[in-house]
C-alpha cells in the first residue's frame, strides 16, 4: 500500500510542473501582447500633418489674400488654434510627442500659395 501513495504523491507533482510550465509560458506570451509599442517619432509625424491640414484649411478660407503668387503668410500654431482649426488637449496646447515638456503652440507656419495649392512648412523649434 505504501508504493500506492507514493506513485500518487509523484503523479501529483508531475502534474503540478506540467500545469505550472504551461502556467508561466501562456502568462509571458500573453503579458507581451499587452506591451507599449509607442512610437514617439511617429506621432510626431502625425502632429505635423494634422497641424499642416489645418493650416491648408486656414489658407483656404483666407484665399483672397492670396492674390499674388509671391504671397506668403504666416502664422503660429496658436493661431490656427484660437481659429478653430486645430484642437489642443484640455489644458489649450499641441504637446510634441518627442518633448513632452514643449508645445507647437508658439511655432510659424509659413504658408505660400503655388498655383491652386497651398505649401505648408512648420518652423523646427522655437
Amino acid at each position: 500500500m505504501k508504493y500506492f501513495n507514493d506513485k500518487k504523491i509523484m503523479a501529483l507533482a508531475i502534474i503540478l510542473l506540467v500545469f505550472t510550465l504551461v502556467y508561466f509560458i501562456t502568462v509571458n506570451k500573453i503579458s507581451y501582447a499587452f506591451t507599449n509599442d509607442y512610437d514617439a517619432n511617429f506621432y510626431h509625424e502625425q502632429v505635423l500633418n494634422v497641424i499642416e491640414d489645418g493650416a491648408k484649411k486656414y489658407a483656404e478660407d483666407i484665399k483672397k489674400e492670396f492674390t499674388d503668387e509671391d504671397v506668403i503668410k504666416y502664422v503660429t500654431v496658436q493661431e490656427l488654434i484660437d481659429n478653430n482649426y486645430l484642437i489642443p488637449d484640455e489644458n489649450g496646447n499641441i504637446k510634441d510627442p518627442l518633448n513632452e515638456k514643449e508645445t507647437f503652440n508658439a511655432r510659424k507656419v509659413k504658408i505660400k500659395k503655388e498655383g491652386n495649392s497651398y505649401t505648408i512648412e512648420i518652423e523646427k523649434s522655437v
